[in-house]
């Protein structure tokens, strides 16, 4: 039976009444929006999605049971699909995803931050946590205004400041115009911008570098790609945190930190914060890196344990896009692992791989919402949703394909190193990169015709190839590889 929703009209944003000392009755009703939104009865047609949030919220209760109980508990990031009601109801966008992915990252030894950090998450909690303790029998109240959609950000803010809503409308305009069109409109606002942003970029290497010395961190960087001031507010409340809890930062000398879209660990034991959350979020977290370190150290383990199943493969976790924190990574390692412990060596195994058969071979482990797939550069793509059967028969399919694929990645990655010094050599550009959306050889073909032209206000300009026009807050100019 479905949780219902109490619906009241409020002129006020949404509020959330609740206590410490939460019973489990309580916590039930102090997350009902959050329940409905998710339940697995809403995803009926989608057996995914179904899956997923039955899987999720299993374990979620499972986290909030042993803290009821006070029992330890371990960090773990669970991950559901709440339906898009813009994409339902959008006659204007009907590109819209209809689902939209959440990640709950669970770490804290306390209900009442857990379940207002669940509502947080997903866009249910607009207003701070009010406690009530003094009563001896604490209220529950959770009141959501009628048919309040949830609000998500529009996915093409990926290609702004972050802060600043995308003009689709514009970008689409932008896109039909030549590149030389486009510089003479804008050339002279990018300088304008790129001039102001030097200070600020400055003091950013300072901060970073003060931090890293304080904390005595291996490194400090940020993969988030908000502008340089949205960067800096994140480093000023990093640094004032040094100065009020150092000695509960002790903890993360000789780590590596890195700002981005999530808070957690990542499997290679990099410490991620999320640019959005409060300080002393990020410490909650810092408190429990010991545990988190008990999941890195058994990464390496699987790794080899899949290895030797998908004959001697080569495991590979992408560092410069993590997509999977350590908890997530481990238990899509641990269910690839036992699915195919059972296909292969299970008393009914009638498939095979050899020993070796595989060596030359790469390939990474998914999320379960992606497919079984072979790269453009030549590495398998596994999810944990596939049965035994299915993969073998796709990597012996697609072996050859593979090998293909890869070698030829790697003339095309030669090429392309070749053409971005050749264009940034000849434009005299301060720096020249590409979104991941941009393939090597769409780069290289870029870089070859740009060097083929005159562009000389593009002297000392950040230009970043990818698929569309656009100047950013810090005056980077982005354009498409497929110029005209």
């Amino acid at each position: 039976m479905l949780c219902g929703v109490n619906r009241l009209s409020l002129k006020r944003p949404t509020w959330c009444v609740l206590s410490r000392l939460l019973s489990s009755a309580q916590t039930k009703a102090a997350l009902k929006p959050f329940y409905f939104a998710v339940h697995p009865d809403l995803f009926g047609q989608y057996p995914l999605q179904r899956s997923i949030n039955e899987d999720s919220l299993k374990r979620l209760n499972s986290y909030l049971e042993d803290l009821q109980k006070k029992n330890p508990v371990n960090p773990t990031h669970l991950m559901f699909y709440l339906k898009n009601d813009t994409a339902a109801t959008s006659l204007e966008e009907p590109g819209l995803d209809l689902f939209k992915t959440v990640r709950v990252s669970l770490f804290s030894r306390d209900v009442h931050f857990t379940i207002s950090h669940i509502l947080k998450t997903c866009g249910m909690l607009e207003d701070l946590v009010t406690l009530h303790q003094n009563s001896r029998k604490p209220k529950v109240s959770v009141a959501l205004p009628y048919d309040a959609p949830h609000h998500w950000r529009h996915v093409y803010e990926q290609f702004s400041d972050r802060q600043t809503p995308v003009d689709l409308a514009q970008l689409q305009r932008n896109s039909r115009l030549s590149l030389k069109d486009f510089l003479d409109k804008k050339i002279t606002s990018a300088n304008e911008k790129q001039e102001s942003s030097k200070s600020l970029l400055e003091e950013n290497i300072l901060l970073s570098e003060k931090i890293c010395q304080e904390l005595k961190l291996k490194k400090l960087e940020s993969i988030s790609g908000w502008s340089y001031s949205s960067y800096h507010g994140s480093l000023k409340n990093f640094l004032n945190l040094c100065y009020s809890k150092q000695s509960e930062l002790q903890s993360l000398e000789g780590r590596t930190v890195v700002f981005t879209d999530w808070t957690g660990v990542d499997p290679l034991g990099r410490v991620m914060l999320n640019t959005q959350d409060v300080p002393e979020f990020w410490l909650s977290l810092l408190n429990s890196l010991e545990d988190y370190d008990v999941l890195v150290d058994q990464v390496p383990t699987w790794e080899r344990r899949l290895s030797s199943l998908l004959g001697d493969m080569k495991i590979k976790f992408d560092q410069d896009s993590p997509s999977a924190s350590v908890t997530e990574y481990l238990n899509y390692l641990y269910r690839v692992v036992s699915s195919l412990k059972r296909g292969l060596l299970g008393p009914d195994a009638s498939i095979t791989i050899q020993p070796g058969e595989f060596k030359e071979f790469t390939t990474r482990i998914l999320s379960p919402a992606d497919s079984l797939s072979l790269s453009l550069g030549g590495e398998f793509r596994i999810p944990p949703s596939i049965p035994t059967e299915l993969i073998v028969d796709f990597l012996v399919k697609y072996k050859q394909k593979a090998l293909d694929l890869c070698n030829e990645n790697k003339r095309n990655l030669v090429t392309e190193a070749q053409a971005i010094r050749t264009c940034k050599e000849k434009l005299q550009l301060c720096s020249l990169t590409k979104d991941s959306s941009v393939s090597p050889l769409q780069m290289s073909d870029c870089c070859e015709r740009l060097s083929k032209q005159d562009y000389p206000d593009l002297n000392n300009s950040n230009l970043i190839v990818s698929k569309y026009y656009h100047v950013n807050e810090d005056g980077h100019i982005s354009i498409p590889w497929n110029w005209k």
